[in-house]
């Protein structure tokens, strides 16, 4: 098992972009006077989610590396196919069961964190708050078909 991250840059990579993709929309929803502020504070919100989701569903040695098995899912349901060829999308099914797998995981601690009551109010919360996100390191980064996928090709033109 590895000891130390060998994929670093990769990861500060994504993050980086990934963050220069939504920073202006951030900037303007939080009312933040210049870009600096606004990297910290998105970073600081969607840092850590990112980390998870790289470590966990993209690092090609998530499965020999010591960091990224704690991101790993408790139970690996989705794998990435080798291959590109053209099959029917498992898009959505993929990204559902990524997005239940975080929910579960984070639920009742982003509860208490935003003082939510009920699990579907929090459900809700957490999916509005995050979902956005997955999807993009999803459809950007994890799904075997993004270069022939034209939901995926959105985030590749759009960056």
């Amino acid at each position: 098992m590895k000891q130390g991250c060998e994929h670093l840059a990769e990861f500060a990579s994504v993050q980086r972009e990934i963050t220069l993709k939504n920073l202006a929309s951030h900037k303007w929803l939080r009312h933040l006077p210049d870009t600096q502020t606004a990297k910290i504070d998105f970073v600081l919100e969607f840092g850590e989610i990112m980390r998870e989701l790289y470590c966990g569903y993209i690092c090609p040695d998530r499965h020999d590396c010591e960091i990224a098995v704690a991101h790993l899912p408790a139970q690996m349901e989705v794998t990435i196919s080798e291959s590109l060829a053209v099959r029917p999308c498992q898009r959505d099914v993929d990204l559902k069961t990524i997005k239940t797998t975080l929910l579960l995981k984070h639920l009742e601690q982003h509860k208490w964190f935003r003082q939510i009551a009920d699990d579907e109010t929090g459900k809700q919360d957490f999916l509005e708050k995050f979902g956005w996100m997955v999807e993009q390191m999803f459809c950007r980064y994890y799904c075997d078909q993004r270069f022939v996928c034209d939901q995926s090709l959105q985030f590749f033109l759009s960056v």
